[in-house]
């Protein structure tokens, strides 16, 4: 039966320290400052408060429980089990978190793009395909 006595506490508390870590350094020293020139801030524009600290902890310990949630669920037998569903749910909620945002953390927002639909699949069949552009997969 799914409830929270079956959840691994330690690997929550060790996922939300984690995620928190690779998001400090992929916003801070990896990357910060390529991702402040994109959005057009200046470190002074954006101010750190403990309010967004907070947020940013109590939502990834939700998505920790959420995803051993699922993994008790799916009923993973061992650790390689447990990644592979924990890998399917985190794409599903990392997927959904891009609508919520809807890319405003993108240099292209606000942008008026042209572009063409190439291919549209629907159901892992490939449901129309523009014949002026290949889309051959080639060979290894």
């Amino acid at each position: 039966m799914l409830g929270f006595s079956s959840i691994n506490w330690i690997a929550v508390v060790v996922g939300v320290i984690v995620s928190n870590v690779l998001g400090f350094l992929w916003y801070g020293p990896l990357f910060g400052k390529r991702w402040m020139a994109m959005i057009g801030k200046t470190e002074d524009e954006i101010e750190a408060n403990p309010t967004m600290y907070l947020v940013t902890v109590l939502s990834s310990a939700l998505t920790m429980i959420v995803l051993a949630l699922a993994i008790d669920a799916f009923g993973a037998a061992d650790f390689v089990e447990g990644l592979m569903i924990g890998a399917v749910v985190n794409l599903g909620i990392s997927a959904t978190s891009t609508f919520v945002y809807k890319g405003k953390n993108t240099p292209l927002n606000g942008q008026r793009l042209k572009g063409k639909v190439m291919a549209t699949i629907a159901q892992g069949k490939l449901v129309y395909k523009d014949d002026s552009i290949a889309l051959e997969r080639k060979a290894p």
